[in-house]
């Protein structure tokens, strides 16, 4: 039997993943299964797609996705062998690649546009006066986790609008209770993600503050699916079925962008409902791995401290054909 589980309904952030199951079909080959971390954001959208569209059953996988709070989270536990692939953001990625982790980069994840809106902003209070950077400093801004993309990109913005990011407290807080946190003061500001932020932004006691992603590194890659290198080598075709199926799978979204089944599939494991998810700027997929764009980043990463040198990032590309 051929069956693709997106097994267990596991509970993150506030958040649930939802099984999908696609119908079985007796064939003669085996199952291979692949255990995926993944946040449970508008971005995974391709792994849902291939699920339940049945490419990853077509491929005679099966694949299991555990939600964690970010990318950055998922990174150890593919060293430790209880992932086979992780979305993660490039930040984390590079750091893990210049601390010696053996990363490889399996797939493109999300792209910020070239221009507003992004698929992550600034929010606020409504009415409160901050405005830039210097603005926030002696203030709080909520990040998922401290010293990854999230926080990376706030502090560029803060620094490129005036504001000296050092000043600035950073608390982590998980993306779907980014608005409560600033609405109950916990947070002046907060860096909030898709579809977060848009449902964020229906709110009247919040509004927009500033777009970091199109205003620092427009159209920058933020993001991708990677392994270990000790799984690329041991399971290399493995990869590269996931890899074909996923691809079909983003195929996929950028045909049905913005139509029943695209917001029904998103609201699946987001939790959001149409007109939540109507709100958002949902961008088409980009697959192919963008070297000279990681570089782009990497410089970024040093200008704030989070790398020390320049990495050779070739090696780290897991090519297919």
């Amino acid at each position: 039997m051929i069956r693709l589980s997106l097994a267990r309904a596991v509970a993150v952030c506030g958040v649930s993943a939802v099984a999908l199951v696609a119908a079985a079909a007796p064939v003669a080959a085996q199952t291979a299964k692949l255990k995926v971390s993944i946040i449970p954001i508008v971005d995974v959208a391709p792994l849902f797609a291939a699920a339940e569209q049945g490419y990853f059953a077509a491929e005679g996988l099966e694949v299991d996705p555990t939600p964690v709070v970010g990318g950055a989270a998922g990174i150890p536990g593919a060293i430790a062998g209880a992932y086979d692939i992780v979305y993660t953001n490039v930040v984390s990625t590079l750091q893990a690649r210049r601390q010696g982790l053996d990363i490889r980069v399996l797939f493109s994840g999300s792209a910020a546009g070239s221009s507003p809106p992004d698929t992550a902003g600034l929010i606020k209070r409504k009415g409160d006066p901050i405005a830039t950077g210097r603005d926030l400093e002696g203030k709080v801004m909520a990040v998922n986790q401290r010293n990854n993309i999230n926080w990376l990109f706030a502090a560029a913005w803060i620094k490129k609008t005036g504001g000296d990011p050092a000043k600035v407290n950073y608390r982590e807080v998980p993306f779907p209770q980014m608005p409560d946190a600033v609405k109950i003061k916990q947070a002046d500001a907060a860096h909030a993600v898709d579809p977060f932020m848009a449902n964020a932004l229906r709110d009247p006691a919040l509004e927009l503050l500033g777009w970091p992603w199109s205003s620092v590194l427009p159209g920058v890659r933020a993001a991708h699916w990677i392994a270990t290198g000790e799984t690329v080598e041991k399971r290399p075709e493995l990869l590269r079925k996931w890899v074909r199926a996923m691809r079909k799978g983003a195929a996929w979204l950028n045909a049905n962008n913005g139509n029943e089944a695209f917001y029904k599939l998103i609201g699946s494991y987001t939790r959001l409902n149409r007109e939540q998810l109507q709100t958002m700027k949902i961008r088409n997929i980009e697959t192919d791995i963008d070297v000279p764009d990681m570089r782009r980043l990497a410089g970024l990463m040093r200008e704030h401290a989070l790398l020390d040198r320049d990495l050779d990032l070739e090696p780290m590309v897991f090519n297919t054909p």
